[in-house]
């Protein structure tokens, strides 16, 4: 079972590996195994390494493929593109009262049921769950209880293998500004791709993300330099470079001026159109009409889900514009006669009735309670599971990993100019103001807690940085020890030419400083205890090592010089004190 010509079933994508799975069918004996693919062969949601006895039950998956292999009826494929339903089944998440004892529920008791390539966007006041509910139906942060099926496969059992079907694009773009557009969308398609991808097809399929998006005449431009709708479409594209099933946008059209937020709407709506399930959040009201369904939110409840315009006729506003308050307005009203009850209580009242009042209509029975008896039955619970991965995955990670990041570096001209000014102008610094009087170790103790202040300093804050942007590509496929290693790798090499700039100012020339030449400055080897005119010895004195007789000469110069070097003369009185 792979995909390349010979194979006994082909299956089409840019996650399947060439050569991706075998099964082996053994006196009946079913066992299925993955031929070291870059994205992995699952069963029952765990990633498998070597072969793995398969039962009829058991649910493969290979990429957006979902197989049922049975010994006498052979392998059924089912392609989850352009066919992903989404049911959601009593999803509560609740979370610790930071205020009090108690827990706060956050979202209570959500029922839905999405259907393949609808555009829907969830609704709601602030604080409403939105964004919560959106975390729990793509997995980001799972519900404390309840279900979410994806294709009849629960999300969180499965959530390894279904991830690679999910696109999630966060409120703030986590993309490297620094990168130009063309740059940014490559890197992601080597780390997420299958490496047997070659150049060209990688090129071929990020013109075909950005002349959807309407990035093309953007190819070459950083970032940086792009207007807020524009970086928002190149957040797009990064998801797109897989051609996920389902996705997911987080306030997508916060901040962008009402033109371009009406551009960048109907972009979703020409992506549900293509065969995907487009799921958003929002605050604006102005292009609810592009919505197939919105789903109503308050405090955590659901109030409504249908079409926009049978929103406003349940709710009895005139325009969306109106919708909240006209959610809301019992709120104000109650408060206004003579109740002991704080307006929170009061919210809490309203948003109940409002969920009561939508289960007793007709769109609750034909949206939600339906569709869900429709599902023919419950998937089996596998238990979690690391997912495994190779060495090659890991060395095709890191190289990717380092080569982004060393272009990330080269484009950030100023930040580089730092990094290595730094180096020298402390090391003058030091030695300008150190002088030789007793401190003869003193500036290779600086010297060392500069050098460990270098390499803690720049990989904190790179890590740092790059948090937004770490923690959406592991929710993909990214492994932390090839991350780590691609900073350490690019760091060692900053910190290495770092301390060779700052040793640098140390060994330059031969001039001297307070008496004391600055060759003794090159290594700890030139500090030795002398005698002194009665034989007694002088800690801390100075030599230039070497021949005897280049010692011999240093010693008779020292001799004859207690004038012209302090430090010398006050050891010397010293040890004559002694």
């Amino acid at each position: 079972m792979v995909a390349a010509k010979e194979c006994n079933i082909r299956l089409d994508g840019l996650l399947i590996s060439n050569h991706h799975a075998a099964v082996v069918n053994a006196n009946s004996n079913l066992t299925i195994e993955d031929l070291n693919s870059t994205n992995g062969t699952y069963v029952n949601g765990a990633r498998i390494t070597g072969r793995k006895p398969i039962r009829p039950e058991d649910v493969v998956q290979i990429g957006p493929f979902v197989l049922r292999v049975h010994p006498h009826r052979g392998i059924t494929v089912f392609d989850t593109r352009a066919k992903t339903r989404i049911d959601v089944f009593h999803v509560t998440k609740e979370v610790a009262n930071r205020s009090g004892p108690g827990k706060v529920r956050l979202l209570d008791e959500v029922c839905l049921s999405i259907q393949p390539n609808e555009f829907v966007g969830m609704l709601g006041p602030s604080g409403a769950g939105k964004s919560t509910l959106m975390d729990s139906l793509n997995g980001m942060r799972p519900a404390s209880s309840g279900q979410v099926l994806v294709n009849n496969l629960d999300l969180y059992q499965h959530l390894e293998s279904l991830k690679l079907s999910i696109g999630y694009v966060p409120q703030d773009d986590i993309i490297h500004r620094e990168l130009t557009v063309y740059r940014t969308l490559y890197y992601v398609a080597r780390l997420r791709l299958s490496r047997d991808i070659s150049a060209t097809e990688i090129n071929q399929i990020v013109a075909e993300v950005m002349d959807v998006t309407g990035l093309s005449e953007r190819r070459d431009v950083p970032i940086s330099q792009l207007s807020g709708g524009q970086r928002k479409r190149v957040s797009i594209a990064v998801e797109l470079i897989t051609k996920p099933s389902i996705i997911f946008l987080d306030e997508p059209t916060s901040g962008l001026d009402p033109a371009t937020e009406e551009k960048v709407m109907k972009l979703f709506r020409q992506i549900a159109e293509s065969g995907r399930t487009v799921i958003l959040t929002t605050h604006a009201m102005e292009n609810v009409k592009l919505f197939d369904k919105i789903v109503l939110l308050m405090r955590g409840k659901l109030v409504f889900y249908g079409r926009p315009d049978e929103a406003l006729e349940h709710v009895g506003a005139e325009s969306f514009k109106d919708l909240y308050d006209k959610l809301e307005a019992p709120i104000s009203e109650r408060l206004t006669k003579d109740r002991p009850a704080s307006r929170e209580q009061v919210a809490e009242e309203v948003a109940e009735e409002w969920k009561r009042r939508f289960m007793q209509t007709s769109r609750y029975k034909l949206n939600i309670a339906i569709p869900l008896t429709e599902v023919s039955s419950r998937p089996q619970q596998a238990a979690p599971a690391k997912s495994r991965t190779t060495l090659g995955d890991l060395l095709r990670q890191w190289a990717t990993l380092s080569r982004r990041y060393m272009g990330v570096l080269a484009r950030d001209k100023f930040n580089l100019f730092i990094l290595f000014a730094q180096a020298p102008i402390i090391a003058l610094l030091t030695y300008l103001v150190v002088d030789a009087k007793g401190q003869r170790d003193f500036p290779y103790f600086i010297l060392a807690l500069v050098a460990l202040w270098f390499g803690t300093s720049v990989a904190a804050r790179e890590v740092i940085r790059e948090r937004a942007v770490y923690n959406r590509e592991r929710m993909v496929n990214l492994r932390l020890l090839p991350y780590i290693s691609s900073k350490l790798c690019v760091l060692l090499l900053i910190v290495s030419f770092q301390c060779i700039l700052l040793r640098y100012p140390q060994t330059a020339g031969s001039h001297s400083v307070h008496g004391v030449s600055r060759e003794v400055w090159r290594s700890p080897a030139a500090i030795r205890d002398y005698p002194d005119g009665d034989g007694r010895y002088c800690p801390g004195s100075f030599h230039l090592g070497g021949s005897k007789n280049v010692r011999d000469g240093h010693e008779s110069r020292a001799a004859n010089s207690d004038s012209a070097n302090p430090l010398l003369r006050t050891r010397r009185r010293s040890g004559r004190n002694r």
